[in-house]
């Protein structure tokens, strides 16, 4: 065992502890509804600023592991109603993955995520 403040003491990592990643499947009629929803470059940016200016930090990413785009929001005050969650959106592109987690966020939870954690695996792509 390694004493503490030992030189070979492993640094704590930093992990999601106790944060709940909420992962909604969309349904069909959901699915159909945002696809023929046309969304510009100019809505993207107005968007990302419209959520970052409401308190939330986003996230970009690949996803290896189900091949999409990913994009996350992490709630950044300690008031938020979201804190301890994260909203995952996935697409075959990151415009398409963040157009899913605005419609998530303000469309179908109305920006409270609370009530919608469900474990879940991998889910199919928005198109």
């Amino acid at each position: 065992m390694v004493a503490k403040g030992s030189k070979n003491a492993k640094p704590k990592q930093p992990g999601f502890g106790d944060t709940k990643f909420i992962n909604y499947s969309l349904s069909d009629e959901q699915k159909r509804e945002l696809k023929a929803t046309p969304y510009s470059a100019e809505e993207f940016t107005e968007d990302l600023d419209r959520v970052t200016n409401s308190g939330y930090k986003v996230s970009f990413s690949e996803d290896d592991y189900n091949q999409c785009a990913s994009v996350f929001f992490t709630p950044k005050n300690e008031g938020n109603v979201n804190k301890g969650l994260i909203l995952t959106a996935r697409g075959s592109t990151m415009l398409k993955a963040f157009k899913q987690a605005m419609y998530l966020h303000y469309k179908l939870f109305e920006e409270n995520w609370t009530d919608w954690y469900t474990p879940t695996g991998r889910e199919p792509l928005d198109d």
